[in-house]
């Protein structure tokens, strides 16, 4: 983790953390094109994380909240949540 965190003060970002399985990560892309086969596309849509949980518990990945916590302190706030699909 440590050298993880030295690259954010450095660059500004903390780049390849493994923080979810192929499994999950496949399992949390259904969901969001299901979602948006019903409702359109969510890509670049703001706070969509108040309209589908899936993007919540990606948030809330104990793994991820570390990598985040070790690069900024433990004052963590969730403001919202984009897609941005590549």
């Amino acid at each position: 983790m440590t050298s993880l965190t030295a690259q954010y003060p450095k660059n500004g970002l903390v780049s390849a953390v493994d923080v979810v399985s192929s499994v999950t990560a496949f399992k949390h892309r259904q969901l969001l094109e299901s979602a948006e086969s019903k409702i359109g596309s969510l890509h670049y849509k703001p706070k969509v994380h108040t309209i589908l949980k899936s993007p919540f518990k990606l948030a809330n990945n104990s793994l991820l909240l570390g990598v985040v916590e070790a690069c900024i302190g433990p004052n963590i706030l969730l403001y919202n949540i984009t897609y941005i699909v590549k």
